[in-house]
């Protein structure tokens, strides 16, 4: 009876998680009314919430996997060495690939992304890219295929792939850029795999989004400007 109710609950996981990408796909590809209809509530409003109330689920809640021995001695500090470490590698990683494999361009989306976050104020922009923006995408790539894939390599390697295809596949290489969104997405798996709390990875997502967007060097300028 509890496996059938664990298989029900996984079907449905990776149904959702087919859903949701294809909207995201069909609604990028058509540029049309009824696709912002479609894209607009399901990633401004749908999968936020979904986020959301993941966190609020996973309060308290019991691992699935729980932590190993040596996990569980570590101090304080070998902790946060551990998250100085991974963020680096967040960060160092996609900009040496994006100087030395892909001649300094973007992907097509995020040039739109920069367009865009050009109109609005900083506030807005901070709101969308290191809360929303975390929030949905946490929610789609890391917590809905963890639902469905037990296999840790598999995990890592279909959620890592599709996050990628998903940030690239409106530019004409999209395999040109992937590399940058594999890495970044193994170890923003890796941190929701091995904490079963997406509150962590949102917080390495956010913190990447808000220092790679640009949006601490606006935040910096602006400190400068009113001093």
């Amino acid at each position: 009876m509890e496996e059938t109710k664990t298989s029900n609950k996984s079907f449905k996981a990776f149904l959702v998680y087919v859903i949701i990408l294809c909207a995201l796909y069909f609604s990028s590809l058509y540029e049309s009314l009824i696709a912002s209809l479609v894209l607009i509530p399901f990633w401004y409003v749908i999968t936020p919430i979904l986020g959301l109330l993941t966190f609020y689920n996973e309060l308290g809640s019991p691992r699935k996997r729980p932590k190993k021995e040596s996990q569980k001695k570590k101090s304080a500090w070998d902790k946060s060495t551990d998250f100085i470490l991974i963020f680096l590698i967040v960060m160092i990683v996609p900009r040496i690939w994006t100087r030395y494999f892909t001649g300094g361009s973007i992907p097509t989306n995020q040039e739109q992304l920069n367009e865009r976050s050009r109109e609005l104020s900083f506030a807005m922009n901070f709101f969308l890219t290191c809360i929303i923006a975390p929030l949905r995408e946490e929610a789609i790539f890391r917590y809905l295929p963890s639902r469905f894939i037990n296999n840790e390599f598999l995990y890592m390697f279909i959620s890592s792939v599709i996050f990628a295809y998903v940030h690239c596949f409106t530019s004409p290489n999209p395999m040109m850029f992937m590399p940058i969104y594999i890495g970044v997405s193994i170890v923003l798996g890796q941190v929701y795999y091995k904490t079963e709390r997406l509150f962590w990875s949102f917080c390495v997502h956010a913190l990447f989004n808000f220092i790679s967007g640009g949006l601490l060097t606006d935040f910096l300028q602006q400190i400068k400007a009113g001093g």
